[in-house]
């Protein structure tokens, strides 16, 4: 895709099955072994799936996303109860992407826009990491 093709793409969107279309042709690309799909990453991936799934159909869905999944919610919460249990002070009080990022210094310029929020997860998830051990 060149460059002018991406700026009208940003500015005009593309139609939902041609995207649908245009993300299964990158997973392929991916060159996965048989049987292996994408793992996702979130923050609230209950919320992410729904949109998914409607985007793409439930087969299509099934067939590039793991069951399995990454939430920075579910981090934060399992922390948070593992403090408790420890009568510790829990370390997430909020479970909001922005109180995860601000609580973990992750920059976040750009609050509730898609790639930002993605970069923010996957860096708040990083450092999450390195805490709970």
């Amino acid at each position: 895709m060149t460059r002018e093709q991406f700026v009208a793409v940003q500015l005009k969107g593309v139609e939902q099955e041609i995207a649908a279309d245009l993300f299964e042709e990158w997973v392929e690309r991916l060159q996965l072994p048989d049987n292996k799909r994408i793992c996702p990453l979130a923050h609230n991936w209950p919320f992410d799936r729904d949109f998914l799934i409607a985007w793409l159909g439930r087969l299509r869905f099934n067939h590039l996303f793991d069951a399995r999944y990454r939430d920075t919610m579910c981090c934060s919460l399992y922390a948070n109860d593992r403090a408790d249990a420890h009568i510790e002070q829990v370390p997430y009080p909020k479970q909001t992407l922005g109180s995860l990022a601000v609580r973990l210094c992750v920059d976040n310029p750009m609050a509730h826009d898609a790639m930002n929020d993605s970069m923010v997860t996957a860096e708040a998830y990083r450092k999450m990491l390195s805490e709970l051990f």
